[in-house]
């Protein structure tokens, strides 16, 4: 059998599912297609949805399969990094990162732990090897680039990027608005170290959840972006000094500790406190009610990623505090809403963190700081009369109307200080410095009841060409009916220049099943006439599910069959 599957090419075996050998056949030559950087993304991708029906996809290969897929997806956001023009200035350089990039260090992150968690994932070892160098040695370096290039041209001397939110303002922007508008009361949940990235994987859970609406603001955080100074910031009232020992103070008052932020929170709504999100999560339903009695704000601290990632002993396991932190998040935002009926939920962060797996470079550590240092890490230190070494730059506190200094480390650098190197924040890279706010709001207004979304669907042919007048196309069903997903109708026909030229079927997409299970072939009939070789026509998806007929999706089939004479 081995030798008979090597006589052929993987395009022999894409609809056999009957041998385990198929499997690694197709899997060897993904790898190898990775390897070389020679794969196309698109055919790859019809081909792993039709190898999901399978059994032995299911059963022996799922892990080897869901890697090399989140590579496939990486390698195709590589080839939209490397392509793109390097941003033009501040405001293009943070749109790029929140609208594009940060599905990069997203990925990044998932085959990161995919591999590390996997059982028998030996064999990509090089695989892996590669992608965490295009990721540190290019992606990272190129995004340090174009940060020290703002810095240098505009962001070292005013930070504050217009028309972006700053997390300074938050406070006065939503917290306070909300407070004069309606009575509801809001919880606040500031998990420590939680980057955009983790924000916009947060915001797609509970994108799915029934009767909410959620939403993702990305915020500016304050530079350098450390805890103390981001949770600061976060408070309401104003910045109004450092000391020497390191501790910020707001309107006066110092910032350290919950007892100090409950006393700021207090001086602007009487009915606030602070807590810790654990400790709260814990609690019995009538324990917490006690707390949170006559309170209309309530801020929750979480510290899950920056406990682990800030100590030399545990920053390897930074991504796995990741996982963590957004299966707690997750879990708390649920008991809010179910526990405590919370209708409106604001999750946001201090600051964001760099993070490289492999060991840090020689060329990426610069001389420590010198001068009346204030407080400072790896990337960063506040002060007076700094030193600014190789590798850092000055950058000015005016925005923050504060009488010291600050000098962070340039692109990748990290001071030559104690404790671990791999896990660092303090600077200005976007990982760094853009911060999500996720506004989660429950819906329980009188008669009024959001439709769960409904499950999606795509083509799932390999090749869309058509050689016969009678043809197959395989659909997809890609998440199975749930409470959170409804079942989806579409009337699906061919179209040339908006003629119908096939029969018209209406097919509904309602499969609870595993994925091997979501995946339907319909039979297509065009109907008889001359077509040029070549030609191209339109498979058309329109949505019949609701009252009324939207376009769901078309796809380009080209056509290659003889003409009827």
């Amino acid at each position: 059998m081995p030798q008979l599957v090597e006589t052929h090419t993987y395009q022999a075996f894409i609809r056999c599912f009957t041998f385990p050998i198929i499997e690694r056949k197709v899997l060897d030559t993904l790898h190898e297609l990775l390897l070389n950087e020679t794969v196309l993304v698109n055919e790859w991708k019809s081909i792993l949805a039709e190898r999901r029906k399978g059994y032995w996809y299911q059963t022996h290969f799922a892990q080897e399969y869901e890697l090399l897929e989140k590579v496939l997806d990486f390698y195709e956001w590589k080839i939209i990094f490397e392509r793109d023009d390097a941003p033009k200035n501040e405001q293009e350089w943070f749109s790029l990162y929140t609208e594009k990039y940060y599905r990069i260090d997203q990925l990044y992150r998932h085959i990161y732990l995919l591999y590390r968690k996997g059982t028998n994932l030996e064999r990509y070892e090089q695989l892996i090897e590669r992608v965490t160098f295009w990721y540190e040695n290019k992606y990272l370096m190129a995004l340090a680039a174009y940060t020290d290039h703002m810095l240098e041209t505009r962001l070292s001397k005013q930070w504050n990027i217009p028309n972006v939110m700053q997390q300074k303002n938050f406070y006065q922007h939503f917290i306070r608005s909300l407070l004069e508008a309606t009575r509801e009361r809001i919880f606040v949940i500031i998990s420590d170290a939680l980057r955009y990235e983790i924000g916009m994987e947060l915001l797609e859970e509970f994108q799915q959840r029934l009767n909410t609406e959620v939403k993702i603001i990305p915020m500016q955080a304050t530079l350098p972006t450390y805890t103390q100074l981001g949770m600061a910031a976060l408070l309401p009232g104003k910045i109004t000094g450092i000391k020497e020992d390191g501790t910020i103070y707001v309107n006066d008052l110092s910032t350290k500790g919950l007892q100090n932020r409950n006393n700021i929170l207090q001086m602007h709504e009487v009915d606030s406190i602070a807590l810790k999100l654990e400790d709260f999560i814990q609690l019995t339903k009538d324990e917490g009610q006690e707390y949170i009695r006559g309170k209309r704000v309530v801020y929750l601290y979480h510290d899950a990623i920056d406990a682990i990632g800030d100590s030399s002993k545990t920053e390897a396991y930074t991504y796995e505090a990741v996982e963590n932190a957004l299966e707690r998040l997750k879990a708390a935002v649920r008991k809010l809403t179910g526990t405590y009926e919370a209708v409106r939920i604001f999750l946001t962060s201090d600051h964001g963190f760099l993070y490289q797996t492999s060991q840090v470079e020689q060329f990426q550590k610069t001389e420590s700081l010198k001068g009346e240092i204030y407080d400072g890490n790896r990337r960063f230190a506040i002060g007076k009369n700094l030193t600014i070494p190789t590798g850092a730059i000055k950058v000015s506190l005016d925005y923050l109307s504060v009488d010291c200094e600050a000098v962070i480390a340039k692109g990748l650098n990290r001071f030559t200080a104690g404790g671990g190197l791999r896990f660092v924040h303090g600077g200005a890279m976007p990982q760094e410095s853009i911060i999500p706010l996720i506004e989660y709001r429950q819906i329980k207004g009188k008669g009024r009841k959001f439709e769960a979304e409904r499950v999606n669907v795509r083509v799932a042919s390999i090749q869309k060409v058509i050689t016969s007048y009678r043809f197959i196309v395989p659909f997809f069903q890609e998440e199975k009916v749930s409470p959170e997903r409804q079942p989806r109708t579409l009337r699906a026909a061919f179209y040339r220049n908006n003629e119908r030229i096939s029969n018209e079927i209406t097919i509904t997409f309602d499969s609870t099943g595993e994925v091997s299970e979501r995946q339907i072939e319909v039979v297509f009939h065009l109907l008889e006439d001359r077509y040029r070789m070549g030609e191209i026509c339109v498979l058309r998806l329109e949505d019949v599910s609701g009252r009324t007929t939207e376009l769901y999706a078309e796809e380009e089939f080209e056509l290659k069959l003889y003409s009827i004479e």
